[in-house]
């Protein structure tokens, strides 16, 4: 303390060792009156601080409170406390920090840098073909067959949902023991697979290791598959590649058996028309004992050439004889007769051709059924013909592939790991758990004031 300090602090005892003696005797002396109370402690108060003299009276004696010295502070002092205050409190948020976040990040860096397996990369891209089947050749029903395609973005959503299920796990399972690649003692704790693992933690393994993505404006498929070693991702890379096409062209294989079996049935149905046809013209001739339509007629057109032919001649002759002045009566009626004889025969073959039988239906109309039910055998022949060409079109096209995978890049193999990305994973450790720190202090400090307030 300084030297005016000291002075002030010596000095206040001797200035009221003569008022104490008086400011009690008014003390007194006003509990004695009839003061109001009030009126009393506000004469007390400046009889206390020397405002007031009381009179040389005698007065009971009264008991005086003590009197607290006055305090005063010490700047420099002061300023050093708070210093003080403030590194402590700073060292014990930096020892808090430094536990709860640098700790934890430093251990994440050792662990992606030294522990983490490091796995290798093959990445892949390719987009959804259709096939271009000639459609206007083969019209109606097969038309549509061959527009079985949709739109390539709608092959290439499904293809990117069929690469991120269980079915094409289980086939890479199949065929290169997915479980066991990630089963093995060099594979870190945080990846590594049990050998009995339920089949739910090898799909969630599996959707870290396999990661499709699509492009919706340029319709590519971006496949990238990770492994432990470069070959083993290539494989499973030329795998999936080969299982997705397969799946894309079986998508279509049900609707093309479907349209295959259609033209079977309509090949079906027209063969037995035929057959149905055929056997009606059949027993048309079988019942009018007539030759078909074609034959029946050559015949009967012959047999009147023949007639009329033969009716000429004899008529010649007949006109001869006439001409003669005495021609012999026996032979002329002989050729006359003869000329009858041709023209009822040829009346009688002109009346079977457009005339009934017995009461029964006319060669014509006998002719003309069988000639329509020869029609209809020959409408069925087009139509079963047409059929035919519809079964094999189908069949050509229930054979052959509908979808196909264009790859623009080929599955390769890299020589360095991929993952970890020990600075990246490092980065993100740090702001999760920077972030989650300010989140709870945060919250401490808010719940503090309510409760304190």
């Amino acid at each position: 303390m300084t030297a005016r300090t000291t002075a002030a602090r010596a000095s206040i005892p001797r200035a009221n060792k003569g008022a104490a003696p008086r400011k009690a005797q008014v003390l007194s002396a006003s509990s004695g009156t009839g003061v109001p109370g009030s009126a009393l402690a506000k004469l007390q108060e400046k009889v206390r601080n020397g405002e007031v003299t009381a009179p040389d009276q005698k007065v009971p004696a009264v008991r005086k409170e003590p009197e607290s010295a006055p305090v005063f502070f010490d700047h420099e002092a002061m300023t050093q406390n708070l210093a003080r205050r403030r590194r402590r409190k700073l060292g014990v948020v930096l020892a808090r920090m430094t536990c709860l976040i640098a700790a934890p990040v430093v251990a994440t860096y050792i662990w992606f840098a030294e522990y983490a397996t490091p796995f290798f990369a093959s990445e892949a891209e390719f987009v959804v073909q259709k096939s271009e089947g000639s459609q206007p050749a083969m019209g109606g029903m097969m038309g549509a067959a061959a527009g079985l395609a949709g739109g390539s973005g709608q092959d290439a959503i499904m293809l990117q949902s069929f690469l991120t299920s269980r079915d094409a796990m289980d086939m890479l399972e199949k065929d290169h023991g997915f479980v066991a690649t990630f089963s093995s003692d060099e594979i870190d704790a945080w990846h590594r697979l049990a050998p009995d693992a339920p089949r739910e933690d090898a799909f969630e393994l599996y959707e870290k290791m396999v990661r499709v993505g699509y492009d919706p404006t340029e319709g590519v498929v971006h496949l990238e598959v990770l492994s432990p070693d470069p070959e083993t991702s290539q494989a499973y890379a030329t795998s999936l590649i080969g299982y997705a096409e397969e799946r894309i062209d079986s998508m279509t294989l049900r609707m093309r058996e479907h349209q295959m079996s259609e033209a079977a049935v309509g090949y079906a149905q027209a063969e037995e028309g035929l057959r149905i046809a055929q056997d009606k013209v059949i027993a048309l001739q079988e019942a009018y004992s007539v030759l078909p339509p074609d034959a029946e007629a050559g015949v009967l057109s012959g047999r009147m050439g023949e007639l009329e032919a033969q009716l000429v001649e004899a008529r010649i002759k007949v006109a001869e004889m006439e001409r003669l002045k005495s021609p012999n009566e026996t032979v002329l009626r002989i050729a006359q007769e003869r000329v009858a004889d041709f023209e009822r025969e040829l009346e009688r073959v002109r009346a079977d051709v457009v005339g009934s039988t017995n009461g029964g239906p006319t060669q014509a109309a006998i002719q003309g059924e069988i000639a329509l039910a020869q029609g209809e055998v020959e409408a069925r022949l087009a139509i079963l013909g047409q059929s035919a060409q519809q079964m094999e079109m189908a069949r050509l096209e229930a054979s052959k592939q509908m979808r196909f995978l264009s790859v623009s890049v080929f599955p390769g193999m890299t020589d360095v790991a991929a993952y970890p990305e020990v600075w990246k994973n490092t980065g993100l450790a740090f702001l999760a758990i920077a972030g989650l720190y300010m989140a709870i202090s945060l919250m401490g400090t808010v719940l503090r004031e309510q409760v304190n307030s």
